[in-house]
């Protein structure tokens, strides 16, 4: 069986119309995560800034459009440059107190 009958035996499965909705479905939803995701490293990018912790290689503005584009991917390197031990301006203590600052007391 070559790759041209496999893939016209998988769009057979499924009419046209449920193929558009399933894409539309998973396009809308990756936007509305690239939003958000955008939207959060902008914020944590300003909180930083009144902390007055470094912001590293770009301004607030370009990590949003890059998260905007990249997604959870840019999100993830943002947090490594700027709240793991990757980053030399964070000390170990700090994150035992960031730790227990958000333990959930029940």
């Amino acid at each position: 069986m070559d790759i041209q009958s496999l893939i016209t035996d998988f769009t057979n499965l499924l009419p046209p119309s449920a193929i558009v909705f399933w894409t539309t479905v998973v396009v809308v939803l990756s936007v509305i995560v690239h939003i958000v995701f955008g939207f959060g490293v902008y914020l944590d990018v300003l909180g930083l800034r009144k902390e007055g912790r470094r912001i590293f290689f770009v301004t607030p503005g370009i990590w949003f459009f890059a998260t905007l584009i990249g997604g959870v991917f840019v999100a993830g390197v943002y947090w490594v440059l700027h709240h793991s031990r990757l980053n030399p301006s964070i000390e170990l203590q700090q994150i035992k107190n960031d730790e227990q600052d958000t333990q959930i007391e029940v």
